[in-house]
């Protein structure tokens, strides 16, 4: 998976994110918009899975809500296997 931090290619490393936005709410949705993670902060980060079971190499969708009166950030990614 790519980071989230190119993603948004704003903030340079994940200390600088969550010092910057600690409470940041993330949430991975897949093609038909089901909410698959949503964590807080990004130290967690998403495994690639859902449900336990592993998700397919496809499109998926990312919001950030940095909790700072901004709406959220919002985009996509492809998720690839090797």
């Amino acid at each position: 998976l790519q980071s989230l931090l190119e993603l948004l290619g704003q903030i340079q490393t994940v200390d600088r994110l969550n010092e910057a936005f600690p409470d940041c709410i993330i949430s991975i949705f897949d093609r038909s918009g089901r909410l698959l993670s949503q964590y807080k902060g990004i130290v967690k980060g998403w495994d690639g899975t859902f449900g336990s079971l592993p998700m397919p190499e496809n499109d998926y969708w990312y919001a950030v809500d940095l909790k700072n009166g901004e709406l959220p950030k919002r985009g996509h990614f492809t998720l690839k296997r090797q």
